[in-house]
């Protein structure tokens, strides 16, 4: 058996040897963050650490990210297998809080907001936005969503701003227009929802926007089929089966006059 005493795998250095279980050697370790591990011969070679390394990723993750007015600084410590986070308010204030807390939308401040900005209260008052909310977070990231195909299958994401809490998509559509009759509609349907990106559209709006709207030019002008069927005055039922139906080229089923009907 080679001795090992001494040499360094990843963080890990060899301090001795701890014995054999089962026909495999085991080694005492010491990591470079301090904590002694006892690692079997075998898997030293693809030891990075003792495991502080995967640690320190998990903890980070949430390090510079918003949740409400709060903006996580640095992990702080685990308790009772909970970590918990240092952030600081909006407001200047710095606080501890439960990563738990933030993930779930359970916190959203320091305490300083009113409490008629909290989650519940606008959800409850703005039900028809809420509702918004919660379809564009649907099709994004939920594939039992019956048009996930046309959103997150097509990798349309919600922005961590949105994502992570009501009160700041209430804030920008409160501030960019909203009103109960517009729908929420992406600039480039190719792009995410997030607020350089997205606007309030009437239904009509909407499908003239939709990715599978046939643009048509005429007269050296383009626009939709839908927007050129309302200017030609065009049933679009009429125009629709002109071209599906009988196979008319799209100009021709815009700009030819529908026949009237004999009395």
């Amino acid at each position: 058996m080679t001795d090992l005493t001494g040499m360094k795998f990843g963080k890990l250095t060899v301090t001795g040897y701890h014995g054999k279980r089962k026909r495999h050697n085991y080694w005492n370790c010491v990591c470079e963050c301090g904590k002694n591990k006892i690692v079997e011969e075998s898997t030293l070679k693809n030891k990075i650490s003792c495991g502080c390394i995967y640690k320190n990723k998990i903890f980070n993750k949430l390090i510079g990210k918003t949740f409400g007015t709060l903006t996580v600084i640095k992990h702080s410590r685990v308790v009772k297998g909970h970590s918990r986070y240092i952030c600081q308010c909006s407001c200047g204030n710095i606080k501890e809080v439960s990563g738990a807390t933030l993930i779930n939308n359970r916190i959203r401040s320091c305490g300083c907001l009113p409490s008629n900005f909290q989650t519940h209260g606008l959800s409850k008052n703005n039900k028809k936005l809420f509702s918004t909310w919660v379809r564009m977070k649907s099709r994004c990231l939920k594939k039992s969503n019956p048009d996930y195909f046309r959103y997150g299958g097509r990798g349309i994401k919600v922005c961590e701003e949105w994502i992570n809490g009501f009160p700041a998509f209430y804030e920008w559509a409160i501030n960019n227009g909203y009103a109960d009759n517009l729908e929420i509609d992406r600039i480039d349907n190719n792009g995410n929802y997030e607020p350089s990106n997205c606007k309030w559209s009437t239904k009509k709006e909407q499908a003239n926007n939709r990715r599978n709207n046939r643009l048509v030019t005429i007269n050296g002008e383009t626009k939709t089929f839908s927007q050129w069927v309302d200017i030609y005055g065009i049933n679009p039922n009429t125009a629709s089966s002109r071209v599906y139906t009988f196979g008319w080229d799209y100009v021709k089923a815009i700009i030819t006059p529908a026949r009237k009907k004999a009395c």
